[in-house]
């Protein structure tokens, strides 16, 4: 077997101590940081709302359509987009802390 690594893998594992301190500053930026998160919560589940009855409108409809419809449909999965796609960058940039990947900014 080969010794050939990976360029971005590290060459050693992160010791219990370095892993607990990772741990604990994840954490802390979970707390401060929870706020924003509900935020981006809040405004994925309303606009799942805003997006169902939109869609229920324009099926319980069977003349023409009108623009505020259609507003609302892009306008909301625009928004679910956009509010889940925070959501996964914050808990990307918290794992790739905990896994030793990325230095925390002071």
């Amino acid at each position: 077997m080969s010794d050939d690594k990976h360029p971005d893998e590290p060459d050693e594992r992160p010791s219990n101590l370095e892993l607990d301190d990772r741990l604990k500053i994840v954490e802390r930026l979970v707390k401060l940081f929870q706020f924003e998160r509900l935020a981006y919560l809040a405004s994925t589940v309303i606009s799942v709302i805003i997006l169902l009855v939109c869609v229920a409108i324009m099926l319980s409809r069977r003349e023409n359509q009108n623009i505020g419809v259609l507003a609302g449909i892009f306008g909301s999965a625009g928004l679910i987009t956009y509010s889940l796609s925070r959501l996964l960058r914050m808990w990307d940039q918290a794992i790739r802390i905990l896994v030793g990947e990325m230095e925390p900014k002071p």
